[in-house]
Formats: structure tokens, sequence, C-alpha cells
């Protein structure tokens, strides 16, 4: 068969609550990509700033897959072969090609290239994404309604805080550290309910927040009175 090309534009995304972003900073993914990369960890961050968006010519014939389109990314994103089918069974990555506006996921990797390329009109170039889900997680279990969780994603806030969902009709984010709602359009009632929990449970979520996120870290035996700090020893006034 004839070998056709086109060219490959290919972009590492972040999904949270909120939607996509394109990462500056690896999150709660270092490790994995430290193992999937063969790099150490205080690597990572810059090879995310180098790999978050590449290009390529990509060949391909009427037989050609996902499976190697897919792997085609991996192996010019320096992901090493035994990473791959860890990372993707894992489901920390999911490919979507950007048709017309609409983000496709393409979760069938026998798909033929060039069939898809062909029906969706493509010729020159394909806009694809590596999408890595890194929403922190549920902190809790759900009750009554109310899902308390956090987004990994955090860097630049100060104040540790936590995202409750109540019913997917209302939202609120709470702080951590006095359990009032910063925003959102929670009633008082779930409020009340809300901060209770928080502030019977606060050094779970400090200590949830410190390992699950990028946000600034608490020191807890500090913020709990367990450690101080002392002026002996130092020059200041």
């Amino acid at each position: 068969m004839n070998n056709k090309s086109i060219i490959v534009n290919n972009k590492i995304l972040y999904s949270v609550d909120q939607g996509y972003y394109i990462p500056s900073d690896p999150g709660i993914l270092r490790d994995y990509f430290s193992y999937a990369a063969n790099i150490e960890e205080q690597d990572v961050k810059t090879w995310l700033l180098n790999n978050r968006e590449i290009n390529f010519c990509f060949d391909y014939t009427g037989n050609t897959s996902f499976r190697t389109f897919l792997n085609t990314i991996y192996h010019k994103l320096g992901i090493t072969t035994k990473a791959r089918y860890f990372l993707e069974g894992k489901e920390y990555a999911r490919l979507y090609v950007l048709i017309d506006g609409m983000l496709i996921a393409v979760d069938n990797k026998r798909l033929k290239v060039g069939a898809f390329i062909n029906k969706n009109g493509l010729s020159e170039t394909i806009q694809t994404f590596l999408v890595y889900e890194v929403s922190a997680g549920d902190v809790w279990e759900r009750e009554d309604g109310i899902r308390y969780y956090m987004n990994s994603n955090e860097q630049g806030h100060n104040e540790p805080h936590l995202h409750v969902d109540y019913r997917h009709e209302r939202r609120g984010t709470f702080s951590i550290i006095t359990g009032e709602m910063l925003a959102g359009n929670l009633y008082k009632k779930t409020q009340r309910s809300v901060k209770k929990r928080i502030l019977n449970n606060q050094g779970y979520l400090v200590d949830f927040w410190n390992m699950h996120t990028n946000g600034l870290t608490v020191d807890l035996n500090h913020y709990f009175g367990i450690t101080g700090i002392s002026k002996e020893g130092s020059n200041w006034d």
C-alpha cells in the first residue's frame, strides 16, 4: 500500500473538574512521568515543559491503527515501552483528537488512522491530545449527596481548601483552616454541615492537601501548635 503522511501536533493536557489545561508543573503525576520517561524526579518538570507540545510527521498506510499512532507519540515523548501500557492500563492517559472544535476520544485503538483522517476531512495536519486526569480525588465517600474533593493543581493558592459539590446542583470552596466557605452558592444548612466536618477532620485534610496537591505546603506540627518558630540563635529583632 502507498504510504501517506500527516503532520501531528500533540499536546499534553491535564483534566480537572473545571476543564482542561496545559500543565507547567507535573503535580501528582511526577512519580508516573519519572517512571515512564526513565528520568529522575527533579528532571520531570523540565521534561514536561519540553514535551507538553510536540510536532512530528506521521507516516501511515491503510492498515495503520491508532495503536501504532499512540505508540509513536509515546516514542516521541521518550516514554519507555514498559511504561506505555502501564500508564494506559491505569487510565492515566487518554487520546483525543480535535475535530471541528470538538474533542473526540479515540478509545478503540484498532481503528484505522487513514479511515479516521478521510472520514473527518483531515489532510495536512491532525491535532491530538494526551489527556491525564489529575484531580487529587475525593476526600471522603459521598454523604447526604455531598461530594468533598481536591484538585491536584492548586499552585499559587495560599489557603488550603477543598471543593464541595451538592447533588451536582450547588458548589462551594471551603477553607480547611477556618471551615468557612470562600466561594460558592451552597445553602446555609449545607455550609454548616460542611464546616463542622472540616473542623472535626482538620489534621487529615491538611495532610491530604500536602500529599495530593501542589499548593502551599502546610506544616502540620506548627499549625496545631506542636512546634513553634524560635528566635534563639537568629538575628531577628
